[in-house]
């Protein structure tokens, strides 16, 4: 009995501290990056580029009865993009392009 009231602490604990993807879907276009980190809370990482600030957040998808056991491994990337301090896109890190490398193409003529 004492295993399982550990075990049930554990699982809230574990669930309570740590937001899940459905917390992603209460973001808004033109949401302040204050409004963002008191849905989503701090984010694991954050990068600039240019007028560009891009939150990313570690959010779980708790889909399986696994990710209880293992919850890193449920663990997918998302981002939430700012621009002048406003929320202009957000989503799961690849979507729109958001980690497509840069390509150019070359013309090179031979003589």
């Amino acid at each position: 009995m004492k295993n399982l009231k550990w075990l049930v602490i554990s699982i809230a604990l574990l669930i309570s501290g740590c937001a899940s993807t459905t917390a992603i879907n209460k973001i808004s276009l033109g949401m302040s990056k204050p409004n963002v980190i008191s849905i989503l809370g701090a984010p694991k990482d954050s990068r600039a580029k240019g007028q560009d600030e891009y939150l990313v957040y570690g959010l779980l998808h708790m889909r399986d009865i696994g990710c209880l056991a293992q919850p890193r491994r449920c663990e997918k990337e998302y981002f939430v993009r700012l621009q002048e301090g406003k929320v202009v896109s957000y989503g799961r890190v690849g979507d729109f392009d958001s980690t497509k490398t840069p390509e150019a193409t070359i013309n090179m003529t031979q003589p």
